[in-house]
This record gives structure tokens, sequence and C-alpha cells, in this order.
């Protein structure tokens, strides 16, 4: 195999884990050139492509590889009777291999990592196929976790996107994710069937260690109405004052969430790729707290989420 193709997709979080995913089979396979390209989701407008905002060397985007036929033959083996969902899966897999498309594999072993799987399935197909196009979100970080601190030499210094009056490692974050929550009556009622993200900040606050009761907490959220007024209710609430920063754009949420003494996330993958990638608390016992749920059908602990040092779901 000559060429391995990466397509970004979803927003800045996913995208992160996208290049992670990439470096990690760089490394793995020296031989391989890796490109990059968007998906039609990005494309269309969907999301914007904004990894390269935090890049110290940009990447170049090149067209998609050309595939041919992939939508035909996925709906007409969606609509075979008498199949199964794994067997109408297999058969796709295989179609797309044809097709030189890999996806992310859905095993139904969840704390199984999909990237090492995609690593031991490239060592087998590296000499039967000349270029591969990959699809993925690659959410488990375990296969690179000791390799963290060269990943982070490619990002940005952010401490230039943060305020000048916040000292990194010296105040608290909470990070709350609404927008994808409350499209519509449906997915609210899917999403807030197992997670009460307003009982998950009071308990995360209630664990705190002492070291850090004097620290300023700030909240951060994609409703910015509704963080202003949860930040008077836990304000009120806990008895100690919760800030919010009226930023710019998220690139500063971003950076002000990657150097927090310690990271009270939200069950996404935005305010998760910051706690990862935070330089500043690498070292201490405590340094990122999470829900124990994280979509629907995985928890953090199966998702891989709370496997690094300091990192503790609730």
């Amino acid at each position: 195999m000559k060429q391995v193709q990466f397509i970004f997709d979803g927003g800045l979080g996913n995208q992160i884990f996208q290049y992670l995913a990439s470096k990690y089979i760089s490394d793995k396979f020296l031989n391989i050139k890796i490109n990059y390209a968007l998906s039609e989701y990005i494309i269309n407008g969907g999301r914007n492509f904004e990894l390269n905002n935090l890049l110290v060397d940009p990447l170049i985007i090149a067209e998609p590889y050309k595939q041919y036929g992939e939508k035909v033959y996925t709906k007409i083996i969606n609509k075979l009777p008498f199949l199964t969902k794994v067997h109408k899966n297999k058969i796709k897999n295989k179609l797309n291999i044809i097709n030189n498309i890999y996806y992310e594999k859905d095993t139904s072993d969840k704390f199984n990592n999909s990237l090492e799987i995609f690593f031991e399935d490239l060592l087998f197909l590296k000499n039967k196929k000349s270029k591969l196009q990959i699809r993925g979100f690659w959410h488990n970080p375990n296969a690179y976790v000791d390799k963290l601190e060269n990943l982070n030499n490619l990002f940005i210094n952010t401490t230039k996107l943060i305020p000048s009056y916040l000292k990194p490692n010296n105040y608290l974050t909470i990070h709350i994710r609404r927008g994808d929550y409350c499209i519509n009556r449906k997915t609210l009622e899917t999403y807030y069937s197992r997670f009460s993200p307003i009982q998950f900040i009071l308990t995360a606050l209630e664990i705190l260690p002492s070291d850090f009761i004097n620290m300023p907490i700030i909240l951060i959220s994609d409703d910015k109405e509704w963080r202003n007024n949860l930040a008077s209710i836990l304000s009120a609430k806990k008895g100690r004052e919760v800030k919010f920063i009226n930023t710019h754009n998220h690139f500063e949420d971003w950076a002000i969430l990657r150097h927090s003494a310690i990271n009270i996330c939200a069950n996404s993958t935005f305010s998760y790729t910051a706690a990862l990638l935070n330089p500043e608390n690498k070292n201490k016992k405590i340094r990122c707290i999470l829900p124990q749920w994280i979509s629907n059908e995985k928890t953090s602990l199966e998702i891989g989420w709370s496997n690094l040092p300091g990192f503790v779901e609730i």
C-alpha cells in the first residue's frame, strides 16, 4: 500500500481525534503516504474544517478518492430481507474494501479499541491494496496515550488564546454541551434519559480536593443564555462563584479548557480532547472528571476515556 487517506468529519473534537489516529498510523507504517480529505458533511456546510487553526503545521487537504457505487450497494444491502444487521455489515465491509474504503469497526465487544483493530487490518491489507480511504471517528485514545507529549507538540501554544488575567493551571473549567441535545424532543429524551448534566456538575464539585477550593471556576457552553443562568444557579447552590467568559470563538473556549487545573467534561469530544491534550496538569492525581455515560450506547470506560491517569468518571 502506498497511500492512505483519512477523511475529516464532524466538529473540531472529532477532527482532532481523526488527526491523532492518523499520526498513530503514520508512526506505525513509515512507508505509507498519508493525506487528508473532507467528508461530504463538511463540504456541504454541516460543520467547518477547523483543525488547521490549532496545528503548528496546517494540513494540505486533498480531493477525496473517487468511489464507485457505494451509496447504491449500501442502499440495496440495507433493504435485503432475512439478513441480520451483522450479516449486512459484513457484506458492506467486503464491498467497501473492494472499493478502497475502510470504515472504523464497531465490534460487539465495546472495550475493543477500533484503532488497534485498524492497525491489525492494515497489516493484512498493505500488500493487497495500493490505496485506501479511511472513515471513522477513533474516539478511543488508548493506542497512543504513551505518545501524548509528542502529539501535544503538533498543536500551537494556545495560552495566547486565553484571557491575560487567567493563569494556566490556576482555574477550573466546567463544560456543558447543549446544541446537539436540544435539536428536537426525540434527541432530548434520548440523551437526558440517562444523564443529568446538573447533577453531574454538582457531584463533580463535591469531590474536588481541598487544594482547588480557592481556584476560580469557569463555565463554558455552546448555549450562552443557558450558561449564564446556570452559572448563577451553581454559584448560589455551591456558595462560591461560578464565572463565564464571553469569548469571541470556540477556539478560545477550547484553549481555556486545555489549560485548566481540572477539566469537568461534558460527554463531548470538544471538552475531552482539550483535557486529553492539557499540558498543565499532567502530573496531578485528578486531571479530568467525566460523566460515566458518554453516548446512548457506551460509557466512558468502554470508550477508553477514563483509562488515563488522573481521569475519573462519576
